[in-house]
């Protein structure tokens, strides 16, 4: 069994959400710290957060949006969902699906982007579910209005083409996002060439283009 544990600052101080997979839920343990000052007593409220899958859930990852809304996102291997909360973890929305597997595959990896009433969700896409691994991308998906619909996954990682006619880098995953002043994104991303040679990999784009058309 593997554990994640991510966490985030609220507006009532520190909140934390450690998942374990089970099968049929998503187990969240919600950690709340009450209080604007250092001395307020110190307390914690766990509970369950049911994600309603037939699947297992993995990798959770959180994140506030600027009206104090926090968001979490989730995996089922086959496809990233969110949900998202107004009190502080005490009550959820149904998850929404974001994004699946374009072909044969996993997805993993979600990280979330809140711009607004924008909200950008990146994870990794692996065609192959068995190690060794081949090839790996990390893609996109925005929606603007409130989780209800979301623009078509767009690829983020677009490995060159060597001299020799090879990638390069054949692996891209755990991304992680922040906003810049101006408005642009910017994306990182731990990438593998053939020869096992990590690097890690940086993009800057702005969210039209994230929301564009494309085949």
């Amino acid at each position: 069994m593997i554990g994640y544990q991510c966490g985030l600052s609220s507006k009532n101080g520190g909140l934390a959400l450690d998942l374990l997979p089970r099968s049929g839920r998503a187990l969240a343990r919600i950690t709340q710290r009450s209080g604007s000052t250092m001395n307020a007593a110190p307390f914690i409220e766990k509970g369950h957060l049911l994600s309603e899958l037939k699947d297992r859930s993995y990798l959770p990852n959180l994140a506030r949006a600027g009206d104090g809304l926090i968001y979490y996102a989730f995996v089922d291997l086959k496809a990233v969902w969110i949900a998202r909360t107004g009190d502080a973890g005490k009550s959820w929305s149904r998850p929404v699906r974001v994004m699946e597997c374009p072909q044969e595959g996993y997805i993993a990896d979600p990280h979330i982007l809140c711009d607004g009433k924008r909200i950008t969700v990146y994870a990794t896409f692996v065609p192959s579910p068995y190690p060794p691994y081949s090839r790996s991308d990390t893609l996109a998906s925005a929606s603007a209005d409130e989780c209800r619909t979301w623009f078509p996954p767009r690829v983020i990682t677009e490995p060159e083409t060597g001299s020799e006619g090879s990638p390069s880098y054949v692996q891209a995953s755990y991304p992680s996002a922040a906003q810049a002043e101006d408005g642009t994104i910017l994306l990182a991303w731990w990438e593998t060439t053939k020869n096992g040679r990590s690097n890690v990999g940086i993009a800057r784009f702005n969210c039209a283009w994230v929301e564009q058309a494309h085949e």
